[in-house]
């Protein structure tokens, strides 16, 4: 069982104990074993400086074989609790005296010529014996002096008379080192024992609330609205706790209400039906009483996520900041966990969003120049990191005879598109998953489309298939259990393709697949050639040179979200004034006007909100004569009257909660250009200014125009690009400027796993040669069946690696296949193999930049 199934309070436990055991056992094992040589070596050093005295004052009792005079001095030495016995020898090993109890026998150790003393320790398991030779003087020492340094300058002008050898009962001096290893051991479970008991109760005061919230929100769920929260959670969860208590306190109201007035309704039709016409009044009022409640109830839906959006925001962003700080791994762990807690949570919100705007008809196509198939393909390299994870094949076919261009809402239709594919690959655990587009009917201005999705997974039956398309319906409870999902995404698919004048069904066996399709109508793009085209952002990456000269004014009233904001400004080393009301706002953008670049500003405040204060603003300046310092708002909001509301009130832009920085970056700089005279940034590949010098990084997506011829020796230049003058055998002028190998773009399509890119480009390597040979066979041969399957193909490996110059040849030979016209193919039958040569050239260079 992995470390991923333990809960928060076994890895907070763990986390505490682990390090503190490591340190401690270190720390125990370092002093103590120091302890323990400091104890041995005292105790050496003793034994040596007892011997050293008793060989000094033994020598005249040796040489005149004085038995006497020895035993006395043995006997005040073994006063000594610790010495056990001592005995005199001569200097062939005979003995001469001995007191005391001998544990080992007598060896004449073996005296170095060039040595004048000698100390020869012999050691068992409870005995030291320290054996020292004993010298005749031919001078006399300096009596005066008592030290060891005296004795052994005496010992080295004498000769060799006897052995002295005295030894040490060690069993004491093991005593000691036992009651070193008992003091740490109780030192070192003691602390341990405080650090486990410490992290327990930790772990106890993050889990209790979590899990009473979530069994709170399963009763309530059950259908238990007098549920109530009351724990004592960390502020954090504090708020997350009075939101399901506010929550639950408003579905218990608003049930009442309606339970009271369907009673009450259902009383008056009892009573009144005397006549027809009064049983006709009493029904229509109690059709508007259920009206209303289901008004109250979709408009608290929508106030609820908001006031869920607001506390998650914070929880999100600062989620991330911590991920750019330094992190062990399992605090990565923790931190990824949460963010997809947040993200499932986020995910269920808008949702919950989507289906209450469609339910209050805030909902609404557009009808935008839309090509369909680059909507599939936005589509297929969304969800192809997810499916590669679990090792899905995805399969794009659109018919041939499917226009490019139509009128169509393509926000909505790839919202379809990706809920439908991720139900797909949520439920598919091997095998493939295909998506086809065909054109169904078709009129003179109008034109119906079909599109199915077909799955290899694990299958409906039957009995399960009709709550599928019903608010919050999924096949079982273990679906919902397994797999997540509220149940919305259906539903929120319905009743979009009804609104786009169409249908949607699906068909499906369990353990075989399902295949889901839909219809919707579109109109054929030249009937509309003024229709402009749909509003895009595009994200830029920070520049620096406009954000650290910008100046802005963030005004909320959450704190947690103010402090967000604040910290995700200077991050850009933007200079930052937060202030907590709306009022206060207006008051410094009085006093200061010219203090500030851009305003972020919060809709939802106490006492005077964004709007007010917008409105405030925008009449300052004009009575005042001052420019417009742009405004954008912050919004949990996502109803279209909403948006235009703001935008009327004097807003300039809106950005969504949670804040997502790239687009929070995106917009400053949006709005900051306008406000500083700076560089704009340039997407164009062309060569910088200045040389490239051999310091100069490599970056190895570089670029390789389509007709250029590659050799083994040519260098790598990251800042390659096509000269004006040189030729371009393709005559796609785009196909020109893209990439021939973009590792980038290879690495995002697989997940950010280096591994699996390297993998689905060594693949096509591998078939590019072949798939080279079939093509120009079949158009040689004019099979344009078999031409037509091997580009399909060609194309869709084609979308899995970072080959872009070569996935545009092979979608232009598509589209020339629509005619069958050998004129039209042969071009792009030379512009592929052109793509393929060189990505067959370039490989080379890529794999060395890759190592």
């Amino acid at each position: 069982m992995g470390m991923t199934t333990w809960g928060i309070r076994h890895q907070v436990l763990l986390l505490a104990v682990v390090p503190t055991l490591t340190v401690s056992i270190l720390l125990v094992a370092y002093f103590t074993s120091s302890r323990l040589q400091d104890l041995e070596q005292n105790f050496y050093d003793r034994g040596e400086a007892i011997a050293l005295r008793l060989a000094q004052a033994s020598k005249e009792g040796v040489f005149s074989r004085n038995t006497q005079l020895l035993q006395s001095l043995a006997e005040d030495a073994l006063k000594e609790h610790d010495l056990k016995s001592i005995t005199s020898y001569t200097k062939t090993g005979d003995e001469i005296s001995s007191t005391g109890k001998k544990s080992l026998q007598f060896q004449v150790p073996k005296l170095n010529s060039r040595q004048a003393t000698y100390t020869h320790k012999e050691e068992t398991a409870n005995t030291l014996a320290i054996t020292i030779p004993i010298h005749r003087p031919f001078k006399q020492a300096n009596p005066r002096s008592n030290s060891d340094l005296s004795l052994i300058e005496s010992l080295q002008n004498e000769s060799l008379v006897g052995w002295l050898k005295i030894e040490f009962d060690t069993s004491i001096i093991h005593l000691r080192e036992y009651e070193v290893l008992l003091n740490t051991s109780i030192l070192l479970l003691f602390g341990l024992s405080v650090s486990g008991l410490h992290a327990l109760q930790m772990g106890r005061k993050v889990t209790r609330p979590i899990l009473e919230m979530a069994q709170a929100v399963e009763r309530i769920k059950e259908g238990d609205l007098t549920t109530r929260i009351r724990s004592s959670a960390y502020p954090e969860l504090k708020i997350l706790e009075s939101g399901i208590n506010t929550m639950a306190e408003a579905l218990a109201n608003a049930h009442a209400d309606l339970k009271n007035k369907i009673d009450t309704a259902t009383s008056n039709l009892r009573r009144s039906l005397e006549t027809i016409e009064v049983q006709n009044l009493e029904l229509e009022l109690a059709r508007q009483a259920a009206e209303n409640a289901s008004q109250i109830k979709t408009e608290f839906l929508a106030n609820m996520s908001h006031e869920i959006r607001t506390p998650l925001n914070a929880v999100t962003g600062f989620i991330r900041l911590l991920q750019k700080t330094p992190l062990d791994e399992k605090q990565k762990t923790y931190l990824e966990t949460l963010q997809r807690s947040s993200n499932t949570l986020l995910s269920l919100i808008n949702e919950v969003l989507d289906f209450t705007k469609i339910e209050s008809g805030q909902s609404r196509i557009e009808k935008y120049p839309t090509d369909i198939y680059e909507c599939v393909d936005e589509a297929i390299n969304l969800m192809t990191p997810y499916a590669n994870e679990k090792g899905i094949l995805l399969i794009p076919l659109i018919y041939s005879d499917v226009p490019h261009q139509i009128l169509a809402d393509p926000l909505r239709l790839k919202q379809i598109l990706n809920n439908l594919l991720s139900n797909a690959i949520k439920f598919t655990n091997q095998g493939s998953v295909t998506i086809r587009v065909m054109l169904e009917n078709e009129s003179k201005r109008k034109i119906v489309l079909r599109v199915t999705i077909t799955d290899t997974g694990i299958g409906i039956s039957p009995s399960e298939q009709r709550a599928l398309f019903q608010f919050f319906g999924q096949a079982n409870d273990d679906i919902s259990r397994k797999f997540g999902g509220s149940g919305l995404g259906l539903t929120i698919c319905k009743r979009l393709v009804e609104q786009m004048n169409g249908s949607i069904d699906l068909e499906s066996q369990p353990h075989i697949g399902t295949t889901v399709w839909f219809t919707f109508q579109a109109t054929k793009f030249e009937q509309a050639e003024l229709t402009p085209a749909i509003p895009q952002l595009t994200l830029e990456e920070p520049d620096l040179n406009i954000l650290s000269r910008m100046r802005v004014l963030a005004i909320d009233d959450n704190s947690d979200n103010l402090t967000l904001i604040k910290i995700l400004l200077e991050e850009l080393k933007i200079q930052v004034t937060a202030l907590t009301s709306g009022l206060e706002g207006l008051d410094r953008i009085k006093a200061r006007h010219n203090d500030f670049d851009i305003i972020l500003m919060d809709i939802r405040m106490p006492n005077f909100d964004g709007i007010q204060t917008t409105h405030a603003i925008r009449a300052f300046e004009k009575s005042n004569g001052l420019p417009p310092i742009p405004i954008i708002a912050l919004t949990a909001h996502a109803f279209i009257s909403e948006r235009e509301a703001l935008l009327s009130a004097g807003v300039d832009d809106y950005l969504m909660k949670p804040i997502e920085e790239p687009m929070l970056i995106t917009l400053l700089q949006k709005w900051g250009k306008q406000k500083k005279e700076t560089a704009m940034i340039s997407n164009s590949p062309s060569r910088p200014s200045h040389p490239i010098s051999s310091t100069d990084a490599v970056d190895p997506t570089y670029s390789i125009p389509a007709s250029h011829p590659i050799s083994s020796t040519d260098p790598i230049d990251p800042t390659h690009s096509i000269p004006p003058n040189h030729p371009i055998s393709s005559a796609d002028p785009i196909e020109s400027t893209l990439k021939v190998i973009d590792r980038a773009l290879g690495l995002k399509l697989a997940a950010n796993k280096a591994d699996i890119a390297k993998e689905f480009f060594s693949k096509l390597i591998q078939e590019l040669p072949k798939d080279q040979i079939n093509i120009n066979r079949a158009f040689q041969q004019e099979d344009w069946e078999t031409l037509r399957d091997v580009a399909h193909r060609l194309h869709g490996a084609c979308c899995y690696c970072g080959v872009p110059a070569l996935k545009h040849a092979t979608q232009q030979l598509e589209k020339a296949l629509i005619n069958h016209a050998p004129e039209i193919i042969k071009p792009k039958i030379d512009a592929l193999n052109i793509a393929i040569e060189d990505v067959l050239k370039a490989q080379h260079l890529y794999l060395a930049v890759n190592v």
